[in-house]
């Protein structure tokens, strides 16, 4: 049981049930069994079901992943989920299916296939919407084709020190678009200081190059600002424009580029940033930002989600740029104990 409240994405609730030793094939013999939930168990399987209602975004998911298809380093992950969010001129909404395979290797590359099928609702549009949303008014239906390669060489998963992840991918998708999505992401992390408790100052970099071949719609382009990309510009705030009210249509490609430094203040949980930020998109001048922030990290409370804190102020910008000084992150997590089996 869980909820979050952010900058970007308002405020959010989670329920979730996960399910880390599951087994799809042992059905219950009795309805006891399922009742007390001794069915279902022993594969080393995963599924979670999650109900995440919000303010700006409510989502739906069932997941189910099997790490070991066939007894081969081969996995398989089956997602179904429901998502709508409000945007500037318009909901959107989208109902997806999607299944990935991925085969790990010794070296620690991992190849992907997946495939997606999934319907993209575009509503309550407003009567002054640029063209480009217009457009895609009403139902649109995807179906994607995605092949891609990633390598994991830091030392440890959730909070690296030392190390890089490289990630790439080309998806190719029809219906009643047809475009193809090229991406790529560079993160790379490197211990500055260790001090006498064996606390880390840190650097972080990011590069991340992504672009559409092809007529993508609005909904499948890039924006930047907010969280995770360009701080210091609000969330969708660094965007091609078109309209009336000049709202956000997205680029055909984008490029970030960005550095962090996470210094440690109290204990282990409590640490400074500092950060730049930058990109560019289709459109504009290149973008730039600096700032500094306070990352909280409580997992024993929370869950190994950081609440953050952040200032940030533009140092390059475009005129039709949407600014925010103060970006935040916090997510409140409780989980319940497991049964005994």
């Amino acid at each position: 049981l869980g909820a979050g409240v952010s900058s970007d994405a308002g405020l959010i609730g989670q329920l979730a049930f996960e399910q880390r030793n599951f087994d799809i094939t042992d059905w219950p013999e009795s309805f006891q069994e399922f009742i007390t939930g001794q069915a279902f168990k022993g594969a080393g399987q995963t599924l979670k079901m999650t109900i995440q209602p919000g303010t700006e975004v409510t989502a739906f998911s069932i997941r189910f992943v099997e790490p070991y298809l066939a007894n081969k380093p081969i996995s398989l992950e089956v997602l179904g989920s429901r998502w709508k969010r409000y945007r500037e001129c318009y909901d959107e909404g989208r109902l997806k299916g999607y299944v990935e395979f991925e085969k790990r290797y010794k070296n620690h590359w991992r190849r992907t296939l997946s495939f997606r099928v999934e319907n993209v609702e575009v509503e309550d549009v407003d009567f002054d919407a640029p063209k480009d949303i217009m457009r895609v008014k009403g139902d649109n239906f995807l179906m994607g084709v995605r092949l891609g390669a990633a390598i994991d060489l830091t030392d440890d998963r959730y909070n690296p020190s030392t190390g890089y992840r490289f990630t790439t991918s080309y998806e190719q998708v029809g219906g009643d678009h047809t475009f193809g999505i090229l991406s790529a992401t560079h993160r790379w992390y490197k211990t500055l200081y260790q001090d006498e408790v064996q606390r880390k100052t840190i650097l972080a970099t990011k590069l991340h190059g992504a672009t559409t071949l092809g007529d993508a719609p609005v909904f499948e382009k890039f924006y930047a600002g907010g969280m995770g990309t360009i701080r210091g510009f609000d969330y969708r705030g660094v965007s091609t424009r078109a309209g009336p009210d000049k709202d956000p249509i997205g680029s055909d490609w984008i490029f970030l580029a960005n550095a962090e430094v996470t210094v440690p203040l109290v204990g282990e949980n409590i640490a400074g940033l500092l950060f730049i930020d930058s990109g560019a998109i289709d459109s504009g001048n290149y973008r730039a930002s600096v700032g500094t922030g306070i990352q909280i990290m409580i997992p024993q409370w929370f869950g190994p989600v950081p609440m953050r804190f952040e200032l940030a102020s533009p140092i390059m910008k475009d005129d039709d740029d949407e600014t925010q000084v103060f970006s935040f992150s916090i997510c409140l997590l409780y989980t319940s104990p497991s049964p005994r089996d």
